[in-house]
């Protein structure tokens, strides 16, 4: 429980963010293809300036796992290697609809070959239908079994379990009835892991940055269903779409888990493109504000006062929101 935990603050202290190689959606092209745009971006991700210190966790794809070089070098960067879990998604119906996420079969050896090669955390994709239809709340029971189970095997085996949740509208929604959607998802991943027993304070749910208009988003929105307990939040983000605002609003509500950002680099994307927008330099700074969540303990202690941002990853929509610790 202890490495757990530690590698859970791990990857939010000192307000560091995540990239991810293998992008939201699931992998396209050919493994070789795969693998050489995976090298090309991890190595001038691991050249760029100011990288190291603004990220705590670099998500690889499966075919830099098979070769193992890459991740050691991740951790020899002083970052947490992780891995998608999941292998795409699958229908439960046989005309092909309510899509749910795939690879519960085999799951517990893959986890354990992974903790072997190094990994320190996981990541699972569940996509949530934004749609109010049967089919909907289906298979959000459905994804959010497959989330605990997820989760449960993880903490078994002592890895980080980080669940990012997606929507995939159905037509036209209303916002708040996009806010209502994700909401109950949340509610429904979080009822689940309960079920399982499973410790929420090392668990990471990661999803799309929906705020909607509310003064306070921890009161009103989809962040009000996140239980106090967990592990961290992570908010989506893009190379050119950063999330700073998203990020700056959440952290100034002072939360009672700590929150950060994964940008998410996917296959096809320009290698140069996409190194800038992880490392490029700072960008103009508005006051501190505060970072809530257990952050503190384990690893180096933490300077008070503001924590000086130097080359941050604009990307990771950090360089813009200066971390106040408590």
């Amino acid at each position: 429980m202890k490495v757990r935990v530690r590698r859970t603050r791990r990857l939010f202290a000192f307000g560091k963010g995540i990239v991810a190689l293998n992008g939201a959606a699931a992998e396209s092209g050919s493994a070789a293809r795969q693998a050489r745009h995976g090298d090309e971006l991890i190595a001038g991700l691991l050249e760029a300036p100011g990288l190291r210190a603004r990220t705590s966790g670099v998500v690889l794809p499966a075919a830099m796992w098979a070769e193992g070089e890459r991740p050691r070098q991740v951790r020899d960067a002083g970052m947490l290697a992780g891995a998608r879990a999941d292998v795409g998604s699958e229908s439960i119906r046989a005309d092909g609809g309510a899509q749910v996420s795939s690879g519960l079969d085999g799951l517990a050896a893959r986890l354990d070959l992974l903790r072997e090669q190094g990994a320190g955390f996981a990541v699972w994709h569940m996509t949530a239908i934004a749609a109010l239809e049967q089919d909907a709340l289906h298979a959000l029971t459905v994804n959010s079994q497959s989330c605990a189970r997820f989760a449960y095997v993880c903490q078994d085996m002592a890895l980080v379990p980080v669940i990012r949740l997606w929507m995939r509208p159905i037509g036209a929604l209303e916002p708040l009835s996009r806010e209502a959607i994700l909401a109950a998802a949340l509610i429904s991943v979080g009822g689940h892991l309960g079920d399982l027993g499973v410790d929420l304070a090392g668990v990471v749910l990661g999803m799309e940055p929906e705020l909607g208009e509310h003064a306070d988003p921890l009161s009103a929105g989809p962040l009000a269903a996140l239980p106090r307990t967990l592990g961290g939040v992570l908010l989506a983000a893009r190379p050119h779409q950063p999330a700073t605002a998203e990020l700056a609003k959440v952290r100034s509500m002072r939360p009672p888990w700590p929150v950060t950002c994964c940008l998410d680099v996917k296959p096809g994307v320009d290698r140069a493109a996409a190194v800038r927008a992880a490392a490029a330099g700072p960008a103009e700074s508005g006051e501190p504000v505060q970072s809530g969540g257990p952050v503190q303990s384990g690893g180096p202690a933490e300077p008070a006062g503001p924590v000086p941002v130097r080359a941050a990853p604009a990307g990771l929509a950090l360089a813009a929101v200066p971390v106040t610790r408590r």
